[in-house]
Formats: structure tokens, C-alpha cells, sequence
């Protein structure tokens, strides 16, 4: 889905982010049903710097009709309980 925007201001992109998986397993599966699923997702990110205690100070994003694409994810095969680390492509269609 793509909005039809007016005028020189377009409110879509994307952005990357990666996530951290351990041996649970929890995050791989969100991230596998929200790819195969081809699902549209409202993403809210807020900045929570330690240096304020945590407090976002008014830095909050809500990005609207996201998808969520996935690149090729390594696993190790000598430690067991090392870190997976997804890189994964957000693309938006409407910033608040």
C-alpha cells in the first residue's frame, strides 16, 4: 500500500535496524511471521538516552503501514550460545 502524497514534502522511506536474538528464539519468529506474512505493522520508536534516566524528552516516531524486509541471517555452529543479530529493512509509508 502506498499513500498518494501531494506537493514537494513526501512523508515515506525507511530505515534500518537490527535486533538481537539469544537462545529463546522469540525474536527470529516475530521477525519470520512479520516477513512471510508480508504483514503491514505500526512501528513506535522513542529515544530513551541514559543520560535523562530513560526519559524520552518528546522523541517519539510512530511510523505507519510498515513492511519489514529481512536479509540473509548466519547462525554459528561452534558456540551455542552466541548472539544471532537479524538485520532487518523497515520501509514506512506515514510518519507521525
Amino acid at each position: 500500500m502506498k499513500f498518494n502524497q501531494h506537493g514537494p514534502l513526501r512523508n515515506s522511506g525507511e530505515f534500518q535496524v537490527t535486533c538481537a536474538e539469544t537462545i529463546e528464539g522469540a525474536v527470529l519468529a516475530a521477525v519470520k511471521q512479520m516477513v512471510y506474512g508480508k504483514e503491514y505493522l505500526e512501528i513506535t520508536l522513542q529515544a530513551a538516552a541514559e543520560s535523562n534516566s530513560g526519559n524520552h524528552k518528546g522523541l517519539i516516531r510512530t511510523y505507519s503501514h510498515c513492511k519489514v524486509y529481512s536479509d540473509a541471517v548466519d547462525f554459528s555452529s561452534e558456540d551455542v550460545t552466541a548472539v544471532v543479530k537479524p538485520s532487518l529493512r523497515i520501509v514506512y509509508n506515514w510518519v507521525e
